[in-house]
């Protein structure tokens, strides 16, 4: 697989794997664990997606609940 970003029109699995790949680098080179590892992407996350709400809400518009909910895993 290449280190490359996919593309918009990618697979989710790949967009996943993506993810995946690069969290574990991640991980690996700050020498954190996993747990410590998420509360901070969560946190950046939260912060992300509360951008885009304040956006959507300026523009008139509704965020999917694919992107202001948690995915099942």
């Amino acid at each position: 697989m290449s280190d490359a970003m996919p593309s918009i029109s990618s697979s989710s699995t790949e967009k996943m794997l993506f993810l995946q790949e690069n969290m574990v680098h991640f991980v690996n080179q700050m020498s954190m664990p996993v747990v410590e590892v998420s509360l901070v992407i969560s946190k950046y996350l939260k912060k992300l997606v509360d951008v885009l709400e304040e956006r959507a809400q300026k523009e008139d518009e509704d965020l999917s609940r694919e992107v202001v909910s948690p995915w099942p895993v």
